[in-house]
């Protein structure tokens, strides 16, 4: 085979062999096949050790590059060009927020990253208290990117398998534990860790957030996003941008919103972005997790998030009566296959029938018994007084 790639250098010399360059102790591999240059540390001071990586990575490039006509691109550069294919389409912000963290790794080519090193981005986020789901929606964002690179013929790492199992258990706060959280977020009423201004208006701002989560439903990246030209106070609505491939919703805002949101206008008048410290960011689970700890908040029927305020608001929707497809519109959901997660909270109007069949049965077996016990009605005349009771009511 003809020789395929460029030395580096001429003259070998105690600190610069063929492809593999000494920077202090460590040795670097320096080479070039077919125009695509590796310039990356071999992590090593052994130069034998370094040669046998040089070697290894020149043929992994022969067969990807020459052979299998592959282009090498940086993990990094493939999670950019893939956030920015996706940019316009309103699953943007979820792309962006589900592939950010495997920007924690070394910026290796995709074809060496390793599945260990994938699932130590996975590990982390399930110590952080990321949900099983959120977990499984990572993973499926990363396989996004991976055959994004096999559309563009670049050269990629396996995909990861994928989390199954993952249940839809859904938890809401009820009236008395929203109570309690907001009073938990209460800068001024509470003392806490490492209490000061700065921290306190930290709080007051991710109280802030938290209020327009539980009184729009909207999911996290959805509030932090949010910018001050979606706020109307003449009309008294606030337009939510849906992620996930939704519907945008104009809502109505309640009161307390709409004197939250006045209150940080005022204090910031020339702001473009509502929460300008949480653009761009996932939730940091720090604060929020000492909010429920603070709060008390039983966490035994499943955790408690900020999506929590979503499946809330949802919840508080059908306890006052309206109907799946009117929470959908609120919700923002494409489809109504997505809002029957929440028909186990609607009112069962059954089921509050039998209960009043079986109220009245109860009250006539008490007023027979009495009557009997009073020495008013005969054994026979209770029997007939139950056998007299509808079953129809």
């Amino acid at each position: 085979m003809r020789e395929i790639f460029l030395s580096t250098a001429k003259t070998p010399s105690k600190t610069n062999y063929d492809g593999i360059l000494l920077r202090g102790n460590i040795w670097h591999l320096r080479f070039t096949v077919r125009g695509i240059s590796v310039a990356e540390s071999a992590h090593t001071s052994n130069r034998r050790e370094a040669e046998r990586l040089r070697d290894k990575r020149r043929s992994e490039l022969v067969e990807q590059v020459v052979l299998g006509k592959l282009k090498p691109i940086k993990l990094h550069d493939a999670i950019d060009q893939f956030q920015k294919s996706r940019k316009g389409l309103k699953s943007h912000n979820n792309a962006v927020y589900q592939t950010n963290p495997f920007k924690a790794l070394p910026n290796s080519y995709l074809h060496a990253v390793t599945n260990a090193q994938l699932l130590e981005v996975i590990d982390k986020r399930t110590e952080e208290g990321y949900k099983k789901s959120t977990n499984a929606l990572t993973v499926r964002y990363f396989n996004a990117m991976v055959n994004y690179c096999i559309k563009h013929s670049y050269a990629v790492c396996k995909k990861m398998q994928g989390i199954t199992g993952v249940k839809s258990k859904i938890r809401w706060l009820t009236v008395e534990e929203e109570a309690r959280f907001f009073a938990a977020m209460d800068s001024k009423a509470i003392d806490y860790k490492r209490k000061n201004a700065k921290n306190d208006k930290f709080m007051d701002e991710n109280r802030d957030i938290c209020l327009q989560l539980s009184h729009t439903g909207a999911r996290w990246h959805e509030a932090a996003d949010m910018t001050w030209s979606q706020v109307n106070f003449d009309q008294g609505t606030i337009f939510v941008r849906r992620g996930k491939g939704g519907n945008d919703t104009t809502l109505t805002m309640a009161p307390r919103l709409a004197e939250m949101l006045r209150r940080r206008r005022s204090a910031d008048p020339d702001g473009d972005h509502i929460y300008p410290r949480h653009v761009g960011k996932q939730c940091a689970v720090t604060w929020f997790r000492a909010a429920v700890k603070r709060a008390k908040l039983s966490q035994v029927d499943g955790s408690v998030t900020p999506h929590t305020f979503r499946h809330t608001f949802a919840a508080r929707l059908l306890h006052f009566g309206m109907a799946l497809e009117e929470v959908k519109e609120m919700l923002g959901h494409k489809n109504i296959q997505s809002t029957m997660i929440y028909a186990h909270l609607k009112p069962n109007r059954a089921a509050a029938r039998t209960v009043a069949i079986f109220t009245k049965i109860d009250s006539e077996r008490e007023r027979a018994e009495s009557m009997r016990n009073a020495g008013a009605l005969t054994p026979e005349q209770v029997a007939a007084a139950y056998a007299g009771i509808k079953q129809d009511d």
